[in-house]
């Protein structure tokens, strides 16, 4: 908050970049221009936001249902990030997890397994955190070699989903690879937060299912609606703010600190609904998203999301043969239509509305066993 305008000012001049280079383009706006690439329709980014809103009631819920649990009079920012779930097991070694991540991947069929078994014995994977290493979780897919990923794993249920989410990205690297010609063999950003989004929401599903107690399952549930709730609702947030600032830079309103704290607290308000309270500080959020200016990304988190429990339920349903011939199929075609042929249509709103029902059910449940 003491650098505000500073930074204020950085994304406000992010924003007149992007419209300047869209106007010179002759795009209608910076969105269309920053969509083009993955000949993605604005009207999709603008079905997420306004299905996102108009089921805005189930994150409602969930917040409702936090702070019931927490017994409090109001749910603040700092809240959000408080379990209201004891986790049972605090301590998963890398050990431990590697069979976690085989019974997780395992509905995926025998070829997946298969490569995930040389991801862990042919060392694709630095697991540990080290002295200069970056932070967080990557992969690098390399063209006619295996993909390389960067772990700092710590033992936590969240590092074994960290795990499974970076393999989701070089299983997909490497069996496009496989069978693709050099040209084609990169998919798309767009889908391959897909890949991996699908293998949390096995993992989740896998663990809920073979809970040992209602403990456990409690647990696991909280880790599921958090990935959903973070990586839907919130991107979809994030989104939704990026389009508000830009959408105000091009009809040359007038744009300060003040304003950007104004319209993150109103969507803070709106997203999170009437049992939270919104504190001054928590305004100043946006400042801190370095994706901003990464412009009109965010999105793919979102539709990520809802794209990959789309695919996990399919693939628990009815196999995994869909799914892996839409991991073959790389960077053949823009990713809308890559999806399309899977069976999974983002020009339609039902997989923001499937996941949107699949996190209801789970608010649910949740609530079902905290009250017992």
């Amino acid at each position: 908050n003491d650098n505000i305008n500073t930074l204020s000012g950085l994304l406000i001049g992010q924003a007149n970049t992007n419209i300047f280079y869209s106007d010179i383009r002759k795009y209608n706006s910076s969105l269309e221009m920053y969509l083009d690439s993955d000949e993605v329709d604005p009207k999709i980014y603008d079905n997420l936001i306004d299905t996102v809103n108009k089921n805005s009631e189930s994150l409602h819920k969930y917040i409702s249902l936090r702070k019931k649990i927490l017994n409090i009079d109001k749910v603040h920012y700092y809240d959000m990030f408080v379990p209201i779930v004891e986790e049972e097991e605090s301590y998963i070694s890398y050990d431990k997890a590697i069979p976690l991540v085989y019974a997780a991947l395992e509905p995926l069929g025998e070829e997946y397994e298969d490569i995930a078994y040389k991801a862990f014995n042919e060392r694709w994977i630095d697991v540990y955190s080290s002295e200069d290493k970056v932070g967080g979780g990557y992969c690098l897919s390399v063209y006619n070699n295996h993909p390389y990923i960067l772990l700092n794993y710590d033992n936590s249920l969240d590092s074994v989903s960290t795990l499974v989410h970076e393999l989701g990205h070089g299983v997909y690297g490497y069996l496009s690879q496989k069978n693709q010609e050099y040209y084609n063999a990169q998919p798309s950003i767009f889908t391959h937060e897909v890949a991996s989004t699908t293998n949390e929401a096995l993992l989740y599903e896998m663990l809920i299912k073979n809970s040992e107690n209602d403990q456990q399952k409690a647990y696991y549930i909280t880790q599921y609606l958090d990935l959903i709730k973070d990586t839907l609702y919130i991107q979809t947030m994030y989104a939704e703010f990026e389009k508000t600032i830009h959408e105000l830079v091009e009809n040359n309103k007038s744009i300060n600190a003040l304003v950007l704290d104004d319209i993150w607290g109103q969507l803070l308000t709106k997203y999170y609904g009437k049992d939270y309270e919104l504190d001054q500080l928590a305004k100043v959020g946006w400042s801190r998203i370095p994706h901003f200016y990464n412009s009109f990304y965010v999105y793919k988190y979102a539709t990520g999301c809802s794209a990959g429990v789309s695919f996990a339920q399919d693939i628990l349903k009815n196999g995994s043969d869909n799914y892996i011939n839409f991991l073959k199929k790389g960077g053949s075609d823009y990713p809308i239509n890559v999806l399309k042929d899977a069976g999974v249509n983002l020009t339609s709103t039902k997989p923001i509305e499937d996941t949107i029902n699949k996190f209801d059910s789970l608010v649910k449940e949740l609530e079902k066993l905290v009250s017992k």
